[in-house]
């Protein structure tokens, strides 16, 4: 008799264990059927999410919130998200990412704090050092499809979908053509617009710009400041040296 019950209780050991093995069972099991259920990102509906790298993972048997710790790899399609913690919430089906997030979505990497995911709207929000760097992408020709730019600031909100986002809070942008700081910018992906807009500050070669808004379509590689503008540029001797010799010969 005593045989019989060591074997049903295997591969757990006697007394506490059949429970513990129990409790440990439910929890990996919701874990994991939140992780299969839902999509983060530009994921099609039915997407499945593979999370590795978990060394701890604990909730309520009951509950809908489930938290993650360990070196985390959540991969989705394109999207894949590093982080040592995770909070995953079933019911408002959102995933909040701690302790230093990483996001890698193709040509594009973000870092930052903490990244919250609303799988039902597409969008992450990262907030902390947030960090943008996009590589420079060519097309099958060899062409330049998309420039190099790289991003920084404290909150940045991004439709994981289209690739749209809105930065907010010390912006700044770094292009190889211009320098831009400001305290919001709205980029729209497809089109390549950024509206910067709060105390904005344009720097390129020699030439200084301020405004209340500045718009710059990378496509067409064209900007615009409007309200409350002012340009400060800077004229090379040399170019003062044949200005005056132009005026000197057209006086004789």
């Amino acid at each position: 008799m005593n045989h019989k019950q060591r074997s049903f209780l295997s591969p757990c050991t006697p007394t506490r264990s059949y429970q513990s093995c129990f409790f440990s069972f439910i929890l990996t099991l919701a874990a994991l059927c939140f992780i299969l259920f839902y999509h983060s990102g530009p994921a099609r509906a039915g997407g499945k999410v593979k999370v590795t790298g978990v060394d701890r993972i604990w909730g309520e048997t009951d509950g809908d919130q489930t938290f993650l710790e360990g070196r985390l790899v959540a991969t989705q399609e394109r999207t894949v998200i590093y982080a040592p913690r995770a909070r995953m919430d079933k019911a408002k089906k959102l995933a909040v990412f701690s302790g230093g997030v990483k996001l890698v979505q193709e040509e594009v990497t973000i870092t930052g704090d903490e990244l919250e995911i609303s799988f039902e709207e597409d969008r992450g929000v990262f907030t902390g050092n947030v960090r943008l760097e996009r590589a420079e992408t060519r097309d099958a020709e060899g062409k330049v499809d998309k420039e190099q730019i790289v991003l920084s600031c404290h909150i940045l909100e991004l439709n994981t979908e289209t690739k749209d986002f809105t930065a907010v809070t010390d912006v700044l942008m770094e292009h190889k053509d211009f320098t831009v700081s400001a305290q919001r910018l709205v980029y729209l992906d497809r089109e390549e617009m950024m509206t910067f807009s709060g105390n904005v500050y344009l720097q390129r070669d020699q030439e200084e710009v301020w405004g209340e808004e500045i718009t710059i379509n990378l496509q067409k590689k064209i900007f615009e400041a409007i309200r409350g503008v002012e340009i400060h540029m800077e004229v090379d001797e040399d170019d003062q040296e044949e200005t005056g010799e132009e005026e000197n010969s057209g006086s004789q």
